[in-house]
């Protein structure tokens, strides 16, 4: 019995502790929600589109992350190229010992949505011209967010190597703060359901043991002594008050009924009504 009531109360914590998370976890959503909806509404009355639907200033991030399995069969330094439109950057140099992290992010500003984004991997050498290892081209329109690309030679043809890069483009605010938005609405509504579900889950260990349950959480009433009201029939032996003075025994319509059964029906009516006689 002891290891059940442990087992019950272990589980009963659990399911208290994640519905409690869980709406703690939804007053955050909603909040944060609202703070969009704000910043929403704030952008709609002054956000510029140009002819192309791309918003006024417009801004392309591109974070280079690393570079691997490049056809390197000894220690040289690479580095990597980024060109959109007519912005060009480059990473700093790094020696390669089977990848080379960079973590560099450039800008470059979007005007039509149909940029494209060129990305070369290269070797140093000091002493002779660089040699290029393979490049990718994104159109800015299909790129996706976090992606470790597969590099190309300079007719097409897949090369060994991968080029890691993180993409950020917002073309207007407006609907990228719409989809946020929209986001945080799926995610309260997963968290209600998980909260709804724990509840559920609650109420159904508490099944077997809702009659004990119900008897643990009743308030204890004092009982009180019924309060016992004596049957009075001096009116039936005096008879009827007013002008009539026919027995109170007789009916209206002249028939006699003896005044002790009168007695014994009141007396059973009442003790049928008060439980006492």
């Amino acid at each position: 019995v002891e290891e059940f009531v442990k087992v019950f109360m272990e589980a009963e914590d659990i399911l208290k502790q994640k519905i409690e998370k869980a709406e703690i976890y939804l007053q955050d959503f909603q909040k944060q929600k609202q703070e969009a909806l704000q910043k929403l509404e704030e952008l709609k009355r002054v956000e510029q589109l140009n002819q192309y639907g791309v918003m006024v200033g417009s801004v392309l991030t591109v974070t280079v992350v690393e570079v691997q399995d490049l056809p390197l069969h000894s220690v040289q330094e690479v580095y990597v190229k980024v060109a959109c439109e007519d912005n060009v950057f480059q990473t700093e140099v790094l020696r390669y010992t089977g990848r080379a992290t960079f973590d560099e992010a450039f800008t470059a500003e979007v005007r039509t949505g149909m940029e494209e984004i060129q990305v070369v991997v290269l070797t140093y050498d000091p002493r002779s011209r660089d040699e290029v290892l393979g490049e990718v081209i994104i159109p800015v329109s299909r790129y996706r967010h976090d992606e470790l690309f597969d590099l190309h030679g300079i007719n097409g043809q897949p090369v060994s190597g991968k080029v890691h890069l993180v993409l950020h483009w917002i073309h207007s605010r407006v609907k990228y703060l719409s989809d946020v938005v929209r986001k945080w609405d799926e995610h309260i509504r997963a968290q209600f359901e998980d909260k709804s579900d724990f509840e559920k889950d609650l109420q159904t260990l508490y099944e077997p043991f809702k009659g004990l349950l119900r008897l643990k959480n009743k308030p204890t009433q004092t009982r009180q002594a019924p309060v016992v009201q004596k049957n009075d029939f001096s009116a039936i032996e005096r008879g009827p008050v007013g002008g009539d003075q026919r027995h109170y025994g007789e009916q209206k319509s002249g028939a006699s009924q003896p005044v002790a059964q009168v007695q014994r029906a009141a007396a059973f009516n009442f003790s049928q009504h008060d439980k006492v006689w």
